[in-house]
């Protein structure tokens, strides 16, 4: 008799983790879900864990209960994560790298170490982790904290799902561009400010909280989560996002030079402006309405091109 498969989702407070976890269980998965204060959640549809992923005792107890209570995980969703100040690198101290570490990189991993021996026993199982589109060409400046374990993630996962393909485990790497999330509520202030960046990196931290609280719905990964979860040969990366997209083709194909200066084009600038939400960065920045945009223009040019193929076929004389 087939049973339920198994997801256990991480960060399942809000955001993409909520939105993953409700979009599975309404697809007949059964969920488990964990943070750091279950309590507050015991309202939802699916059981909520406690688990603190930068506490390696709060990570074996968590998977002790999976092992014992529920037998088996099918599906891990990584999903918790922090932003870290808004800093520059001599801002930044060594604790307040490693605290972004503790949760991005290390606690990651540290989950997905504990869980392995379940799923090589049960010679399959698929693992999702939430990095970023800035995990592959960058962030914007003054967070160079998050940047750099996302990269560090995505460089460990990729290496990660070569050991672990003889096993029938598939590992993949979600890469959204901008969402509206909690993630702008983590930014943090740098822990040492020097009056040097202040003005550059006020600027940055608008245009970044901007981006995300206009960002495009968490509901978007989490269905780009499912199709992953159900292909059965998964990729090893999934990007979601017209800007992901963009950034992605762009770090690909143009010129190092070219590319570096459209970037900077966005969040640099060389006097302060009246504001730096500027019409063009409205636009460009507001995933919402870049995504829309995008769809409207997509869909005319297919109708364009199946209207002068209808034309060109039905004008056709035919061969005497």
């Amino acid at each position: 008799m087939m049973t339920e498969p198994i997801v256990f989702i991480t960060g399942v407070s809000s955001g993409i983790g909520l939105e993953t976890a409700l979009l599975f269980k309404k697809k007949g998965f059964q969920i488990i879900g964990s943070s750091r204060t279950p309590e507050k959640y015991q309202h939802l549809p699916f059981p909520v864990v406690p688990l603190d992923i930068t506490s390696q005792e709060s990570i074996d107890a968590c998977v002790r209960y999976l092992k014992r209570d529920i037998g088996r995980v099918d599906v891990l969703v990584c999903n918790a994560g922090t932003m870290g100040p808004v800093a520059a690198g001599e801002e930044l101290t060594s604790e307040a790298l490693w605290q972004v570490f503790q949760t991005n990189f290390f606690g990651t991993v540290h989950l997905i170490r504990a869980v392995l021996p379940l799923m090589r026993q049960q010679d399959k199982g698929k693992i999702i982790v939430l990095s970023s589109i800035a995990g592959k060409v960058g962030a914007p400046p003054f967070f160079s904290a998050y940047t750099s374990s996302k990269h560090a993630l995505e460089g460990y996962i990729e290496t990660l799902a070569k050991e672990l393909a003889p096993f029938h485990i598939s590992v993949t790497l979600i890469e959204p561009g901008y969402c509206k999330t909690a993630l702008s509520q983590s930014i943090q202030s740098p822990p040492h400010p020097l009056p040097e960046y202040e003005p550059r990196r006020t600027f940055t931290h608008t245009l970044q909280t901007y981006a995300i609280d206009h960002g495009r719905d968490p509901r978007q990964v989490a269905l780009a989560i499912l199709k992953t979860v159900q292909h059965p040969n998964p990729p090893l990366r999934v990007l979601v996002g017209l800007d992901a997209k963009f950034l992605d083709a762009g770090r690909k194909y143009l010129p190092e030079k070219i590319f570096q200066f459209l970037l900077n084009k966005m969040f640099s600038w060389r006097k302060a402006p009246p504001t730096p939400v500027t019409p063009v960065r409205r636009f460009l920045l507001n995933s919402k309405k870049a995504d829309r945009a995008w769809r409207i223009v997509s869909t005319g040019m297919v109708v364009l091109a199946l209207f002068q193929l209808a034309s060109f076929i039905f004008k056709r004389k035919p061969d005497s």
